[in-house]
């Protein structure tokens, strides 16, 4: 199964005390990479001073920091670490890349290298397990990509051992423009949770938030995510902290949990937590109510040998007298329900 992995970003205008607000935060969401840029026109400071700063704390706490450079700001940096990466942004060529490689870990712009050029820096000895990719992020609306054009050049990076890399709106967002740092247009209107999975859907494999923070409670989805996890609210909250795990030979219309590890290996243990944490009425009455996309179910006494498995309903399936519905994933959850099958466990929080 594939690992989604984690970052952020912070700029060189932000305050040294805000930038340390943000890596606590991000540290506990088990963020590993954070991305900052040499390249913004309107930041008016010493960047060689403040990026050297950035170093300094990311070394601190442990960060991988990949650092946007052009043909411009190349030569800013000076510094030969093995948690340092310089993406290359606009103006270096394909040789001036090949060069740097000796020197750095090498992050190249995604969105505009194609696959004849990554062909020419494999011919030319370019160690591409010291590389990756990241795609651009998008400040002015309506540029931004597509998810066609994105998941074609993830495929073809794969095609070379190359990880990729994108950007998610956050909600604290940066200027001058304020419309949010997506790599994918259409994320400029989705909700941070959605945009996640659906970058890692299309096959990227670490994503940052581009803007400046985000609110609390994405950091905890932010966390979940690094995880491998899916988070869903309940709307009874109930059988929360628990890890559930779809089956492998999972349905389009239901989620079939297995029986956690720690409950037991059985039905009949599986079946003894459900009665100790919902109550045995939910298991003795038949169901005569339709089951709706989001009805977290569990099969009664009707259900014969599957009594008491627990489901959750991929879509509306009409009556169902063996599934008995014990609540509903609360509705702002609901979007992440056709992601599920991408990460296979799941909690209510």
């Amino acid at each position: 199964m594939r690992k989604l992995e984690t970052g952020f970003s912070i700029y060189l205008s932000s305050d040294i005390e805000d930038i340390l607000k943000v890596i606590q935060k991000a540290k506990v969401a088990n963020c590993k990479y954070v991305f900052t840029s040499l390249n913004i026109l309107e930041e008016k400071l010493d960047k060689i001073k403040k990026v050297n700063q950035v170093i300094s704390l990311c070394n601190e706490n442990n960060l991988n920091l990949i650092i946007d450079i052009n043909s411009l700001s190349k030569n800013m940096i000076d510094i030969k670490n093995e948690n340092i990466y310089l993406r290359i942004d606009d103006g270096l060529s394909l040789d001036e890349i090949i060069e740097l490689s000796s020197k750095y870990n090498i992050v190249l712009n995604a969105s505009t290298v194609n696959e004849d050029d990554l062909n020419y820096l494999k011919n030319n000895n370019i160690d591409f397990s010291k590389v990756f990719s990241l795609h651009n992020y998008y400040p002015k609306r309506f540029t931004g990509i597509g998810e066609k054009y994105l998941l074609e050049q993830n495929l073809k990076y794969h095609k070379f051992g190359i990880k990729t890399m994108a950007f998610v709106k956050g909600d604290n967002l940066r200027g001058p423009m304020f419309e949010g740092l997506p790599t994918l247009e259409s994320h400029r209107n989705y909700s941070f949770k959605k945009s996640v999975l659906d970058l890692f859907k299309n096959m990227v494999n670490i994503i940052l938030i581009g803007d400046n923070d985000i609110d609390d409670k994405n950091w905890q989805y932010f966390k979940y995510f690094s995880e491998n996890i899916m988070p869903l609210k309940n709307m009874k909250n109930i059988l929360t902290n628990q890890i559930f795990e779809d089956r492998k030979d999972y349905s389009e219309y239901v989620i079939r949990s297995m029986i956690p590890k720690n409950i037991g290996t059985t039905r009949k243990e599986f079946l003894e937590y459900i009665e100790k944490n919902v109550g045995r009425e939910f298991l003795n009455k038949i169901n005569n109510e339709e089951i709706k996309k989001g009805d977290i179910l569990i099969s009664n006494f009707s259900a014969k040998r599957y009594e008491g498995e627990l489901e959750i309903a991929l879509k509306n399936i009409g009556k169902d007298e063996t599934r008995s519905i014990l609540t509903k994933v609360c509705n702002e959850d609901l979007e992440l329900l056709e992601y599920i099958s991408i990460f296979k466990r799941f909690v209510f929080y």
